[in-house]
């Protein structure tokens, strides 16, 4: 009976799960008295470090009465963890016919064991001095040991870098996290072994989410790109782009007297004025953020009355102050309506720390009754701060 050993391929296995010895493959032809072997046969096979004597390293593998069919058989080999390193191996086939219980005839010379197996110490190995990985074309390394892993670059951007990606390109240079539908990519953080804060985009409403401590949502931006903040995050101020238009609107029901006349303040038809006739003052307060430019103002208002007419401003006033300015004016001069939208253009910029701000409505001859009234006051500003 003759023997002749070839090695087959390794079993495919992930650098990671190297650390423990992986079962490879090996595949040979067993001629027996000159013809291809058919039949069942008894196979053993020892691991050594020498191709003459040696220590054998870890146990025995062997497989009884294996159907051998033309010639050619198929074993899995695991010879244990620590099995290979860099050091030579050689493999020691025996066989004998199956259900002989006699000795095994040992195939000779050993069989070197070719370097693919011995990658599995790859990851294991107590003492690396240079790189796993190493190219120096289109770089791509690990650093110092397992310690760092540089793909497409050489050089660290800062020495806490661990991993790092590089393009020489131009344009978007990046990385993906992908999955199939229903999954949800994200990217973590962890702090000694717990989850510290990751962050993760959800598919079934197309929305981007950071998730801080505790597993709160802090900061969502949606499909419509609206950017929402959790309650317990505050920031100092958030800026617009180009100033944004807001609107402050008074009612006709948030006037009263500062002349002690009587007055009548509706916010339905009835309006606000004066119910004695002659001379009177109607103020209502407005609070406008500190910052905002005031660039208009716009006034609903009635007058059908002959007797005269009245104005509306926008008035400010120092703190402790006796003296009132106008930020903006308008007035019903000339006008005979019971729906009249009357309107002033300014440029004022609300400083609430300094002044405070009221629109006044006077007129000199009340008529004492709806035919001069004020509806409602429109205030138009700009900020660049949102509130």
């Amino acid at each position: 009976m003759k023997a002749n050993a070839i090695l087959g391929a390794i079993c495919a296995a992930a650098l990671s799960t190297l650390a423990t010895a992986e079962p490879f493959t090996y595949q040979g032809s067993l001629d027996d008295n000159g013809a291809p072997a058919n039949g069942e046969y008894d196979l053993r096979f020892e691991l050594y470090d020498a191709q003459v004597g040696g220590n054998m390293i870890g146990g025995i593998q062997g497989e009884e009465n294996y159907q051998v069919i033309d010639g050619i058989f198929t074993v899995e080999l695991d010879f244990g963890p620590g099995a290979f390193d860099a050091s030579s191996r050689y493999l020691r086939v025996g066989v004998r016919p199956g259900d002989s219980g006699g000795l095994f005839t040992f195939l000779d010379p050993r069989t070197p064991i070719n370097p693919a197996p011995k990658a599995q110490h790859a990851t294991t190995a107590d003492e690396l001095t240079n790189p796993i990985w190493n190219r120096s074309g289109s770089v791509f390394t690990a650093g110092s040991g397992l310690s760092r892993v540089l793909i497409n670059r050489d050089e660290l951007i800062t020495s806490s870098e661990y991993f790092g990606v590089h393009a020489e390109a131009t344009g978007f240079v990046g990385m993906y996290i992908s999955g199939p539908t229903d999954s949800f990519p994200f990217y973590g953080y962890s702090v000694n072994n717990a989850i510290s804060a990751y962050t993760y985009f959800d598919s079934n409403n197309d929305s981007w989410n950071v998730v801080g401590a505790g597993g709160v949502t802090s900061l969502r931006v949606t499909s419509g790109n609206d950017v929402e903040v959790s309650n317990d995050i505050t920031a100092e101020s958030f800026q617009f782009e180009t100033p944004k238009l807001n609107y402050y609107s008074i009612s006709g029901n948030s006037f009263h007297s500062a002349s002690n006349d009587s007055f009548l303040a509706s916010g339905g038809i009835g309006g606000a004025y004066i119910t004695n006739p002659g001379t009177g003052v109607l103020v209502a307060p407005v609070n406008l953020p500190h910052g905002a430019r005031v660039t208009g103002m716009r006034v609903y208002c009635a007058d059908t009355s002959a007797l005269g007419s009245f104005s509306i401003s926008l008035m400010y006033q120092e703190h402790g102050g006796s003296t009132f300015f106008s930020a903006a004016s308008t007035n019903t001069a000339g006008f005979n309506s019971s729906d009249l939208t009357l309107s002033d253009i300014a440029n004022h910029t609300i400083n609430n720390n300094t002044r405070h701000y009221h629109i006044r409505v006077f007129s000199s001859n009340w008529s004492g009754s709806n035919s001069m009234r004020i509806d409602s006051v429109v205030i138009e500003y700009t900020t660049t701060e949102a509130d």
